[in-house]
C-alpha cells in the first residue's frame, strides 16, 4: 500500500499545487476505471456465493466513495477527502477480513450485524421518546417504533448476538473487533497504515478542530494531498484483491496492465511537472 514511483525529493522540487493535481488525477482515473470496468464486471458475475455477494457489496461502497472523491478537486475539500480516506480504509479491511476468512462465521455475522445495529438505533430512539413524550419527531415511522417495542423481535436479535459470544450492546462492528484489532488481523501492511495514518486522518475531521486549529493554508493543502494519495493507494490494493478473489483478473487479460497504468498516473504527472519546473 505504498506508491513506489514517487520519492520525497520528487515532491519537494515542484509546487505543492502540482502534487495535489497528481494525486487527485490518480483518484479520478481510478474512479473512471471502477465505473467503466469493475462495476460492469461485477454485475456480470452469475449466481455469486454468499461470500462473493458480500465482497461485491463492500466494493460498491468503495466505488461510491471514489466517485465522490472524483468531484472534490480543490484542497478546500480536505475534510471530506480525509473522511473518505478513513472510510475507504475501513471498507478495505472488511474486504480483506472476508476474503481471508479471518472472522469465524464472517459472512453470516456480516449480514446479521445490520439487523442488530438497526434495532439498537431504533430502540434507543424509542426509549428517548418514552422519556420525552412532548418532543415530537416526524423522522421515524410508527412501524419502526413497533419493531423497537416488539419483545419477540428483541429475543430473536439476542439469539443472533450469540454468534459473537457477547451481549448485543457490545457488538459495534460485524467482526466484533475494534478498528485496531481489525488492522492487526489483516496483516502488517494494514497495521502500519493504522498507526501511521488512521489517527492523523481522524483528527483532521474531529469536531474540536484538533488537527487543524493551528494549521497553515499550506498544511491544509498537504492534508488534501496526503488523503488523495492514500485513497489512490488503498483503492489499487483493494481492487487487485477483489479481482483476484472473484477471478476477474483471469477473465480480463488486460487487468495487470490496467493496474500498472493506474498506479503510474500520479508519477507521470509529477515527472511532467518536474520537467516543467526544471525548464522554467
Amino acid at each position: 500500500m505504498e506508491n513506489q514511483s514517487l520519492t520525497k525529493e520528487d515532491l519537494e522540487k515542484i509546487p505543492i499545487e502540482s502534487s495535489l493535481k497528481a494525486f487527485y488525477n490518480g483518484c479520478k482515473i481510478c474512479a473512471d476505471f471502477s465505473q467503466k470496468v469493475m462495476v460492469p464486471a461485477l454485475a456480470g458475475i452469475l449466481a455469486p456465493s454468499e461470500k462473493e455477494e458480500i465482497i461485491i457489496s463492500i466494493y460498491r461502497s468503495i466505488h461510491c466513495w471514489m466517485k465522490s472523491v472524483a468531484l472534490l478537486s480543490h484542497p478546500v475539500h480536505f475534510q471530506t477527502v480525509a473522511t473518505a480516506a478513513r472510510s475507504i480504509f475501513e471498507l478495505a479491511l472488511d474486504i480483506k477480513l472476508i476474503v481471508d476468512d479471518k472472522i469465524e462465521n464472517g459472512p453470516k455475522k456480516f449480514k446479521e450485524f445490520s439487523r442488530i445495529e438497526k434495532f439498537r438505533i431504533i430502540q434507543e430512539f424509542a426509549e428517548f421518546q418514552k422519556k420525552n413524550p412532548d418532543i415530537k419527531s416526524r423522522r421515524v415511522s410508527p412501524r419502526r417504533l413497533e419493531i423497537a417495542a416488539d419483545q419477540n423481535y428483541e429475543k430473536k436479535l439476542d439469539t443472533l448476538s450469540q454468534l459473537w459470544g457477547k451481549p448485543r450492546k457490545d457488538i459495534r462492528h460485524w467482526s466484533g473487533l475494534g478498528i485496531k484489532k481489525r488492522a492487526e488481523k489483516t496483516g502488517k501492511q494494514y497495521e502500519m497504515f493504522y498507526y501511521e495514518s488512521f489517527g492523523l486522518l481522524s483528527i483532521y475531521v474531529h469536531s474540536g478542530l484538533v488537527g487543524i486549529i493551528n494549521m497553515s493554508p499550506k498544511g491544509l493543502k498537504a492534508v488534501y494531498g496526503n488523503s488523495t494519495s492514500i485513497i489512490h493507494d488503498i483503492f489499487l490494493t483493494t481492487v487487485s484483491i477483489v479481482a483476484k478473489e472473484l477471478k476477474l483478473d483471469k477473465a480480463m487479460p488486460e487487468f495487470e496492465e490496467w493496474m500498472k497504468k493506474l498506479d503510474s498516473v500520479p508519477g507521470e504527472v509529477i515527472l511532467k511537472e518536474k520537467k516543467k519546473y526544471i525548464k522554467d
